[in-house]
């Protein structure tokens, strides 16, 4: 396979996510790179990994989009919010929880954080 520079830029940043024992084997010789990362793709739990494998995957074509599409459905769903350059992964939350009264009123943030009043 033919890695593009954006390619090879992906596999480098997924093998710094990588855990320590799996670091031997991502790497841009070896021929079931594609197998392993799909693997740890379904394994893993961090929305960050998966995402650059998904991206990965979509720059090497529709057919190795194919090996990630069948558990899709069942990552949970989250929100990646970044400030000031960190990211923080956070649960998607239902607005729906909140009372009538605290729906009308207006929302105001106060560092980061809703202030009903």
């Amino acid at each position: 396979m033919q890695y593009s520079k954006s390619m090879i830029e992906l596999v480098m940043q997924i093998r710094k996510w990588m855990p320590s024992d799996l670091k031997p084997e991502v790497k841009l010789a070896n021929p079931d790179l594609f197998q392993i990362l799909a693997n740890h793709y379904h394994d893993n739990p961090q929305i960050i990994v998966q995402a650059l494998i998904k991206e990965l995957f979509s720059l090497a074509g529709e057919n190795w989009n194919d090996l990630l599409v069948s558990t899709e459905i069942m990552a949970p769903q989250s929100t990646m919010r970044v400030y000031r350059g960190q990211i923080s992964i956070e649960p998607k939350s239902d607005q729906g929880l909140l009372s009538d009264d605290a729906a009308k009123k207006p929302v105001r943030y106060y560092r980061g954080a809703p202030i009903y009043s």
